[in-house]
């Protein structure tokens, strides 16, 4: 029984670290793009800067939804182990590491955009610390066998 619960909550944090990290690159690489082709819009364009939002809203949506579905897939074709305290340890540093960054970089953000963007961050760092941890874990194994 609790090993079911264990694997279900480890599931669900995959699936959700993936898919903001998705949505975090995603809007990003939008943003970036249109960066490069047009002028980033001013104060009194108004209606361009809806635009602009709603391109890279888009691009962090599609992100998100091909991050989960992939996401998914992977949890469906291997077989899960039970976290080891290295990465649990991990996951934690990266939420707290997404929490000062977003503070940081969003504090000019009016309170609920500021709300989701630290939280994706902070999805999206854990899921990469949780990540870079578990690649060096299974790293070592291969090397010592």
């Amino acid at each position: 029984m609790r090993r079911e619960i264990i694997q279900s909550l480890q599931n669900t944090l995959f699936i959700i670290g993936a898919s903001a990290t998705g949505a975090l690159s995603g809007g990003l690489a939008c943003h970036l793009g249109m960066r490069l082709m047009f002028l980033e819009p001013r104060g009194e364009n108004f209606g361009g800067a809806l635009i602009w939002l709603a391109c890279i809203i888009g691009g962090a949506a599609a992100a998100s939804f091909i991050s989960f579905v992939l996401a998914v897939k992977w949890l469906e074709k291997r077989e899960n182990r039970r976290w080891s305290g290295a990465i649990w340890l991990s996951l934690f540093v990266g939420l707290v590491l997404g929490l000062e960054i977003g503070n940081y970089m969003f504090s000019r953000m009016h309170l609920p955009i500021r709300w989701c963007a630290t939280g994706l961050l902070m999805a999206s760092t854990s899921m990469g610390a949780g990540t870079l941890v578990n690649m060096t874990l299974q790293n070592k194994a291969c090397t010592e066998r």
